[in-house]
């Protein structure tokens, strides 16, 4: 075979016709077709091409310039002059002008060159000088009959870009030429507005000095003046020479905004301050009813709401529809448009619902309802658990905001929550206490709706916090057994019970050989007793019957479901829910653990523990810290799917039993035993149909009853046995009774049944 060929596209097809011979075949001329090195291509259909919106081509060309425009002032760029109208000598002439190459420009011209010739933005030498600054240009072409005030394709003239980029000579060189001071773009946009934009404190002087009855308030097309602008883009010197003018500070444009609405919704707080030190109003609201207060907490600008609220903003203004300047009145005036005096958003609701922690604490600090109610009488709990915003969730039910609020379709936040899948914030309310029996428009209870979007691992927690609650009732609230029992290893039982047994079962945590003769056990008495499940039947915790369930741990994750890094983690201290997994022998029912903490952001070396008292502070988002509350409104237990260590031998004998020796409906009679109510049921078997789904069911129902059984320190086993008596099932309860008896005779610190 030949070298390989050079560059020219002749010696590439030579080379490949003479060399990419197929063996065995005769030769062929190259095509692409049959080179045996390219990859075989699927036809694809052709389609039209798709046909540009007319009204975005129209803004397209129609709109003014923007930042990306900018580029091509400081480079070499050819996009803008590469026009096919111009000669060689008219490109020439625009990039000497951009180069403030005097002495072409000068020959060029003494050549009869078209000095007003336009590229294909229309814009001709005369602009390059002056968006460049070049004086003496700028004055050789004004002298040859230049057209000084000729617009570009944005409406832009040369005395326009000349104050959009600070050139204070060359505007005055201009300006002294016979260009029209009052021109204006397309946009609007004055050279005092242009000026303003861009900070150009010098072009503003020589403005408002030096040329006669200059408008300083003049409105661009959006109503807004240079006043507005300089606050938009947070230019702080123009903004205090204009004040200093005599500019109106309280000027509107035309969507009813002021300077402090803009300075507040970009983030501009020294311009800010400097605004109201002028005497503008802060409590002021636009065409849809924000204040300026509105706008920063739903930008999440810590300072600015601090400035505003400091400045006696209102810190529960709600968003009314009506006429800017008009206070909202429950009135008809005739000759106009009756006024929506409803109920819109607070400031808080703002900051709720986008997810911004720490401006929503700032806001309660000065005084914020946090059960304030919006036209769909959503509070901002209703809105931040709707949008799984954690850390706001648990600063509003720390700040004693009411859980069980009821919007305009009777649904409490923890219906949002789990209509959403949103794992943490479930839990988070109901370890708060959240209510289930309120039932939506739709008649259905939390619960019902977690069951109706098959959201598995948040109906176990709510089953699980229901008999949680139900068999604290009557207890003192400050018993510190059922408050406190998290500060010793949850599953680990120390002291003797009533009966004379042990609770200890956690021993059996490095004894395998109790739990492999007690399965064993237990394998015999299934044979013996005849209920053996089918083997080919048999289900494993990776079973492809094993229906997957949708999490709702993080939102997308900014976020988001909420914004990664941002959430606080409130740390459990003693008993570890990321614990070891189940083996081959645990049954994840979610393909994962749902249960993962939303982050890990604590920056306090003391960090408090839900139910704890403290009285240091926690951190989201940023550096600012916001003060945990003296005692907390969580209770302190988990309704976590359970993978701690401790219980892994007890929820492996669970697992067992209820898919290979409990039958179809023995489930069910075992959770009427142990007090579960015809929802749980319910609920459990919504998921999973089919022919076997009753194992699934039976261990999910075994997992919850164990979860109360450890809290209430109980025997487990003692429980197995006794119910298994009463559902008619002795001869399993027996074996139970008798491996767990023998191994407590031979250490008398394990379970007995007697």
């Amino acid at each position: 075979m030949s070298a390989p060929p050079g560059s020219s596209n002749d010696e590439i097809l030579k080379w490949k016709t003479d060399n990419l011979l197929r063996s065995g075949e005769e030769n062929h001329p190259y095509q692409p077709g049959n080179d045996p090195g390219r990859r075989p291509v699927m036809p694809v259909p052709m389609r039209p091409p798709k046909q540009k919106s007319w009204g975005k081509m129209r803004k397209n060309i129609t709109s003014g310039p923007d930042n990306s425009m900018w580029l091509f002032w400081k480079k070499e760029g050819k996009t803008e002059e590469g026009a096919d109208s111009m000669t060689r000598q008219e490109k020439e002439l625009h990039q000497a002008a951009r180069k403030n190459d005097i002495k072409r420009v000068q020959a060029l011209l003494s050549s009869g060159v078209n000095v007003n010739a336009g590229n294909q933005v229309d814009r001709t030498a005369l602009h390059w000088a002056a968006g460049n600054g070049n004086t003496e240009i700028v004055k050789m072409l004004s002298s040859h009959d230049a057209n000084i005030d000729g617009e570009d394709k944005y409406g832009m003239t040369a005395l326009l870009w000349a104050a959009w980029f600070g050139y204070r000579n060359t505007v005055g060189a201009l300006v002294f030429s016979g260009a029209n001071a009052t021109c204006e773009n397309k946009q609007g946009l004055n050279i005092l507005h242009c000026a303003a934009q861009n900070g150009h404190v010098d072009v503003i002087q020589f403005i408002l000095e030096d040329l006669e009855s200059f408008d300083l308030n003049g409105k661009d097309k959006n109503g807004k003046t240079a006043f507005h602008i300089g606050a938009e883009h947070g230019k702080l010197e123009p903004v205090e020479y204009l004040i200093g003018a005599g500019c109106d500070v309280n000027a509107r444009s035309k969507d009813g905004s002021t300077a402090v609405h803009y300075a507040s919704k970009n983030g501009h707080p020294e311009v800010l301050t400097k605004i109201i030190q002028a005497g503008a109003e802060v409590n002021e609201r636009d065409k849809d009813g924000k204040t300026p207060l509105h706008l920063s907490a739903e930008e999440g600008w810590i300072d600015i709401a601090e400035i505003l609220l400091d400045n006696n903003a209102d810190v529960n203004a709600d968003a009314h529809k009506c006429k800017p300047g008009a206070h909202p009145k429950r009135e008809f005036v005739p000759g106009q448009k009756p006024v929506d005096v409803k109920k819109e958003v607070s400031p808080l609701h703002m900051a709720a619902q986008n997810g911004h922690p720490r401006v929503s604490k700032i806001l309660i600090d000065y005084g914020a309802d946090v059960d304030s109610m919006n036209h769909h009488h959503m509070t901002p709990l209703h809105l931040a658990a709707q949008s799984n915003w954690y850390d706001v969730c648990r600063l509003l039910i720390e700040s004693g905001c009411d859980i069980n609020a009821i919007n305009a379709r009777t649904q409490t936040p923890i219906h949002l929550a789990s209509e959403n899948g949103l794992n943490d914030v479930c839990e988070m309310l109901l370890k708060a206490g959240a209510k289930m029996d309120i039932p939506d428009k739709q008649g259905k209870n939390p619960l019902g709706v977690a069951a109706r979007g098959e959201h598995i691992a948040i109906v176990d927690m709510m089953i699980k916090a229901e008999r949680y609650f139900e068999m604290r009732k009557g207890l003192p609230e400050d018993q510190e057994e059922y408050e406190e029992f998290y500060e010793d290893e949850l599953f680990a039982y120390l002291e003797e019970d009533e009966d004379g047994y042990s609770d200890e079962y956690s021993d059996y945590e490095d004894d395998d050989e109790f739990e492999d003769e007690l399965v064993d056990e237990l394998d015999k008495g299934g044979k013996a007793e005849g209920n053996q499940v089918d083997g080919k039947d048999k289900l494993t915790p990776n079973s492809p019957d094993r229906k997957e369930s949708e999490t709702g741990s993080s939102r997308a994750s900014d976020t988001s479901g909420y914004r990664s890094g941002s959430a606080t983690r409130l740390r459990r201290r003693s008993h570890n829910l990321d614990g070891e997994d189940f083996d081959e022998e645990s049954a994840d029912l979610n393909g994962h653990d749902p249960y993962s903490v939303p982050s890990d952001d604590f920056k306090d070396e003391e960090e408090f523990s839900e139910g704890e008292e403290f009285s240091g502070t926690y951190v989201s988002e940023d550096s600012v810290t916001i003060k945990a509350p003296q005692k907390s409104r969580l209770k302190k237990v988990s309704f976590r799917q359970d993978r701690s260590s401790e219980t892994q031998h007890i929820r492996n004998i669970c697992f067992k039993l209820a898919t290979k020796y409990l039958k179809s409906n023995e489930w069910k009679r075992l959770a009427r035993i142990w007090k579960f109510s015809e929802g749980h049921i319910k609920a459990i078997e919504h998921q999973y149909a089919g022919t076997n789904s009753y194992r699934e069911h039976g261990y999910r129902m075994l997992l919850i009853w164990l979860h109360g059984e450890c809290i209430a320190r109980n025997n487990p086993i003692k429980g197995i046995y006794e119910a298994l008596l009463t559902i008619d099932r002795r001869k399993l309860a027996d074996d139970i009774r008798r491996k767990a008896n023998a191994e407590a005779s031979q250490s008398p610190r394990k379970c007995a049944v007697s």
